[in-house]
């Protein structure tokens, strides 16, 4: 009677203790879950956040650059430059410039330069149209240099195969409906130092950047035609012509 009560009495402390210990989570599933929070702690920034950052940057060194200058600017966003995950919002009116881009000038340029081929790599379209933007515009300074008489400058064989590739690329985003490569591209294509340059396609190009996109173009006139109140009749016809084609492909939709 003794020995099966004890009996009892064993397996009534086995089985607490079984319960006991499916109460409490192992040190594996404590260490799974630490693991997995460390994980997410160090995810890498997203392409987006690392162009936003990016752009942060460039706006820090534009600020800079103006203050060398003495040129006013509006302050640029504000920014965490430890933490490009950690972007926050832009400062409200009266934020000092000089507290958001603390301890940055205009070499932030190169940061954001690396931010940006990280970003464009990692799939943002908008990375690499700032890209270009930046090869065009280092392209279009060289040239100016070589300018007189406001002809276009005589272009190396690179220097014309990058124009051509800068070009082409843009026209390609902007075919697709980008404003930036939109934007972008008139630019270029109204520069002019560039041997290339068509005045008449860049200022198409600008005409549709100011229409609306998601819908066909009304046949009443267009926002902005009084941008081409310095062509005769017949161009700017043309140019209003080349517009709506141009709309009808890459923004009508």
């Amino acid at each position: 009677m003794k020995a099966r009560a004890l009996l009892l009495i064993a397996m009534v402390l086995t089985g607490g203790c079984r319960l006991s210990a499916s109460q409490h989570p192992s040190h594996a599933t404590v260490d799974t879950t630490a693991r997995q929070r460390t994980q997410q702690t160090a995810m890498p920034p997203s392409a987006p956040q690392l162009y936003a950052h990016a752009e942060q940057l460039l706006d820090c060194a534009a600020y800079a650059a103006s203050a060398l200058d003495s040129v006013e600017m509006p302050p640029p966003a504000a920014f965490d430059d430890r933490d490009p995950t950690r972007i926050r919002p832009a400062p409200t009116v009266g934020t000092s410039p000089r507290r958001t881009c603390q301890g940055l000038g205009v070499g932030a340029r190169i940061q954001a330069r690396h931010l940006l081929r990280e970003a464009a790599n990692n799939g943002s379209t908008d990375a690499r149209i700032a890209l270009l933007d930046q090869d065009a515009d280092e392209l279009l300074d060289t040239l100016a240099t070589r300018t007189h008489n406001s002809d276009a400058a005589q272009m190396s064989p690179t220097e014309r195969s990058e124009a051509e590739q800068i070009i082409t690329t843009l026209e390609q985003q902007a075919y697709r409906g980008n404003r930036r490569a939109i934007t972008s591209l008139q630019q270029v294509l109204d520069s002019g130092v560039l041997a290339s340059a068509e005045p008449y396609y860049a200022s198409a190009w600008r005409l549709v950047a100011e229409q609306p996109a998601g819908h066909p173009l009304s046949p009443g006139p267009l926002q902005g035609e009084a941008m081409l109140d310095q062509l005769d009749a017949e161009n700017r016809q043309q140019v209003i012509a080349l517009a709506r084609d141009l709309h009808a492909v890459c923004c009508a939709h």
